[in-house]
């Protein structure tokens, strides 16, 4: 499962290929720009492998405050075990927290939640909620310097329970005051690079 599509659900797909394993790879995203595959690579994949799904984001209230969740139904996820998570979207100015909201009940015992550019404020927040809302989950790696933008790894090391943390509904409040306060601006911004 890849939260944020990009080049590496090319590498992704391109890998798993090699092994000869029965996988399918699930990418949600909110812009469908980065579902595109550049023509030299077209050739290392196999579209019966790679699932895409667009996800609107929309702002929600929940157990990390206010915060960005996928709109995502049932139909776009499939109902088998996810082994393998690699988060890197949406965009961190949306926030990461929801990155799990529809799967986290999929996630397998042993699952691995790789969370690309840990090395940011922001996403060292997300990590601190996770741990605080999801019952079963484990920081077993983070290095702040990695591909100079930092890496998490965490595992689910039991089938994950939501639960109640004041602390990280607290943060998650601020932080999600403040994304919607600069919510204008950030769209304005979004739309200035993509004209």
């Amino acid at each position: 499962m890849e939260v944020g599509a990009g080049f590496s659900t090319i590498v992704f797909h391109y890998s798993l290929s090699r092994e000869n394993l029965n996988y399918e790879i699930v990418s949600i995203e909110e812009n469908k720009d980065w579902f595109r595959i550049p023509k030299e690579a077209e050739s290392l994949i196999d579209s019966q492998k790679v699932n895409f799904q667009l996800g609107k984001l929309r702002f929600v209230f929940g157990l990390f405050g206010i915060h960005a969740s996928y709109k995502l139904t049932k139909d776009h996820l499939t109902g088998k075990g996810v082994s393998l998570v690699f988060i890197d979207g949406p965009q961190y100015y949306f926030g990461r927290e929801g990155g799990l909201d529809h799967i986290y009940s999929l996630l397998e015992v042993g699952c691995l939640i790789v969370l690309d550019d840990a090395e940011r404020y922001t996403e060292k927040c997300v990590i601190f909620k996770w741990l605080k809302v999801y019952k079963g989950l484990e920081l077993i790696y983070l290095n702040d310097s990695f591909g100079d933008k930092g890496l998490a790894v965490l595992k689910v090391i039991q089938p994950l329970k939501q639960r109640f943390s004041i602390a990280a509904f607290s943060l998650g409040m601020l932080q999600g005051i403040k994304r919607l306060a600069n919510f204008r601006q950030i769209k304005e911004k979004q739309n200035l690079l993509n004209n």
